[in-house]
């Protein structure tokens, strides 16, 4: 719809318009007379005959623009120009449309104090690791003792919302400040103990905690590295009932050290084809999901992750056994 602003302009606009108009009139009936008078071609020329090609209306930023916070629990029905549902053309559309995505780990060494693995130089840039001061605050998954942030210099998608990133904590001090670090970490050993508590858990343990839900894990795996264990899986996190995009689907590792010391905490953003890239896509293309996700949001998620569960592991880019395989390699002494 155009806004008020456009239609006071055209009415503005409207008696200048109707003067020139006539002007030109005027001017087009002078020119057929002579026209008629130069030519001796009687035939009159048949109209153009339509090409059965629809033709596509283009739709302003007016239309598109929106605030989705707003609309997320209104979400329109699929425009009629809209066809099968639409899959992200990032990170490259050759790769998208094959479903399967092959990645050269190119692997490069991390080493620094104390913490190594062998990072796929063809996914991520130079690491830079920097110490972070611990935190008595509440806010931003706190309190929190001082740790280790390994931040990786590029990416090579730009799909995500998120960076990857590697967080390493002293876990003992975690545990004796933060309650929830606590209970989560005492949870992260029992299901790794006991793959078979994973199975219908509500909720896998994230640390640091922050101000939205899991609604919903897939993927899950028990990963050893060199000097520990722990869950990989697939999420995402939301504050609403909002649809899972490759803006907001993660890899995450959750792990611990053999000798408790050491908690590390890995988030990755990963791209899947069967997954809309972002709001706008879902809210315009994928009609069926909107629906269900109106009438039944948790039957919407449980569908999402049924579907991550069954694709194949390069169905994911970067695939998913690339980044185990860098959790493998991981060494935190």
């Amino acid at each position: 719809m155009m806004s008020d602003q456009w239609f006071i302009y055209k009415a503005g606009k409207l008696n200048k318009i109707i003067l020139i108009a006539g002007g030109v009139l005027l001017g087009l009936l002078l020119l057929l007379v002579v026209a008629a008078l130069l030519t001796d071609d009687t035939d009159t020329a048949e109209p153009p005959q339509p090409s059965g090609e629809e033709i596509e209306t283009p739709v302003s930023a007016e239309t598109t623009a929106g605030n989705q916070a707003e609309e997320e629990n209104n979400i329109p029905e699929q425009s009629s120009q809209t066809g099968e549902n639409e899959t992200n053309p990032d990170p490259t559309e050759a790769a998208a449309e094959k479903k399967t995505f092959t990645v050269e780990p190119n692997p490069q060494n991390f080493n620094q104090t104390g913490i190594s693995f062998v990072f796929p130089g063809a996914i991520f840039g130079p690491p830079e690791l920097i110490q972070v001061e611990g935190s008595d605050e509440t806010e931003m998954g706190g309190p929190f003792p001082g740790f280790k942030y390994i931040k990786f210099d590029s990416y090579f998608q730009n799909f995500s919302i998120f960076s990857p990133d590697m967080l390493v904590f002293p876990a003992f001090d975690y545990r004796k400040m933060n309650e929830y670090a606590n209970e989560s970490i005492e949870l992260l050993l029992t299901m790794v103990a006991d793959p078979q508590k994973i199975t219908n858990a509500e909720e896998l343990p994230f640390l640091p905690s922050f101000n939205a839900a899991q609604v919903f894990h897939s993927n899950v795996e028990v990963v050893e590295f060199k000097n520990g264990k722990g869950l990989r899986y697939l999420t995402a996190y939301y504050q609403d009932y909002s649809p899972v995009t490759n803006e907001y689907l993660w890899y995450t590792f959750q792990g611990l050290t053999t000798d408790g010391r050491y908690y590390v905490s890995i988030t990755i953003p990963v791209y899947h084809f069967g997954l809309p890239a972002n709001y706008e896509i879902f809210k315009n293309s994928y009609k069926e999901d909107a629906k269900e996700l109106q009438n039944d949001y948790q039957g919407y998620v449980a569908k999402i992750a049924s579907m991550l569960d069954q694709s194949a592991q390069n169905e994911f880019n970067p695939p998913l056994i690339v980044l185990d395989e860098m959790i493998k390699s991981l060494q935190i002494r």
